[in-house]
């Protein structure tokens, strides 16, 4: 980044007639209802500092530089503070549990409220009140099965023990290889430690991959429910050769694990005007296209059924170019999950939708990578 300006290959590129789109219409009333929810959001944020609400339930210590703070965790039982605040970035991030978010997202889930309850708590005289006093964490529910709470640490311990990214690790020269830019050196507002890339990835040099009974080097993204929870961690097992990093080339590079249902994978802020598609690559690809913030569905069926965040006004399902197919259950499913999504949440919601479907010059079937590094003259990757 140069002078305020962002230096990138793309800039000359005439990306909007390299995609085809359908645009959903929305319902005036529902969108200025939505709008007004978001500027109370907005006004509670710029009011409220993190520290403030989170102080009201976690026991507060100053730590590093202006702003910042550090407590037990209150979503998680642990002995050693790794629950960090802080005020200037707006958000709190437990580098144990791994749950992340800003202030409403915080009564979101300790509360057990939807956006708008949190809202209307917090933008109460004594909104503050209703927060418990700091205390240690609730004790794990005494129900859940065997089963889950083994599936849920392994979760965790994914987690915690990959690494944040860093420039020049091999997660960014993965990344970078596909023609991928980090958010942070383009896109206003989005994340700029950890090499600029979300905090939703990181990097694991030995995880383990069950078809091929062996550790490999792995990038980890963080699958979260809306109310911040981790509850899966997606895989992309990699394999470094010098400083090309690339795909391990195994029969299934890719992988989930946990609760991956409601799931979504945060690559940059929430804002008005933001895109989401089905895996990490291809979100990342059409964020840099269309110069926007993003999500990864994670899994085809979310994009169907999760909605985008709720401040979101705009935004655009970017779907991979499928094949037909003779069932129709089976054709073009990446479109027809997107569609799907558009219908549930796009007029219903007050939200102004679009489809976006990768064309490719070559004419073949692929996603908005593809597209990205074809645009780039570097042909589609393997």
């Amino acid at each position: 980044m140069t002078g305020g300006q962002v230096l990138d290959p793309l800039d000359k590129l005439r990306v909007p007639d390299a995609a085809r789109e359908r645009h959903g219409r929305h319902d005036p009333y529902a969108a200025r209802a939505r709008e007004e929810w978001s500027k109370r959001a907005n006004e509670i944020r710029a009011r409220l500092a993190v520290s403030v609400v989170v102080g009201r339930v976690v026991a507060l210590k100053k730590a590093g530089s202006a702003g910042e703070h550090v407590g037990l965790c209150p979503f998680h039982n642990e002995a050693t503070p790794s629950f960090t605040v802080s005020d200037k970035k707006g958000f709190a991030h437990c580098f144990g549990c791994g749950w992340h978010g800003d202030a409403i997202g915080f009564v979101m889930h300790r509360q057990k409220l939807g956006f708008r309850e949190a809202v209307e708590l917090l933008a109460g005289e004594s909104g503050l009140r209703h927060l418990q006093a700091a205390r240690p964490a609730p004790p794990a529910p005494k129900t859940p099965q065997r089963e889950d709470l083994k599936k849920a640490e392994r979760v965790q311990r994914i987690w915690e023990t990959a690494r944040p990214l860093q420039a020049g690790d091999p997660v960014d020269r993965y990344l970078r290889g596909r023609a991928i830019l980090p958010p942070g050196e383009w896109l206003p507002g989005a994340n700029r430690d950890f090499g600029g890339w979300p905090t939703s990835l990181r990097f694991s040099p030995a995880c383990w991959h069950a078809d091929e009974r062996r550790d490999l080097p792995a990038m980890i993204a963080a699958q979260r429910q809306a109310d911040g929870r981790l509850t899966a961690v997606h895989r992309t097992y990699l394999k470094i050769t010098g400083v090309a990093v690339t795909k391990a080339g195994t029969q299934r590079d890719k992988a989930m694990y946990g609760d991956v249902g409601g799931t979504t994978i945060a690559l940059g802020p929430v804002a008005d005007a933001m895109c989401g598609g089905e895996g990490i690559e291809t979100t990342l690809s059409a964020m840099q296209l269309f110069r926007r913030s993003g999500l990864a569905f994670s899994q085809r069926a979310n994009m169907a059924k999760v909605a985008p965040p709720f401040e979101c006004g705009d935004f655009y399902y970017c779907a991979d170019r499928n094949k037909r197919h003779p069932d129709p259950k089976r054709t073009r499913v990446g479109e027809a999950a997107a569609f799907a999504g558009a219908q549930a949440f796009g007029k219903p919601m007050g939200r102004r939708v679009a489809i976006k479907i990768p064309k490719l010059q070559s004419g073949e079937l692929g996603d908005f990578n593809d597209m990205l590094r074809e645009l780039q003259g570097e042909g589609a990757p393997a």
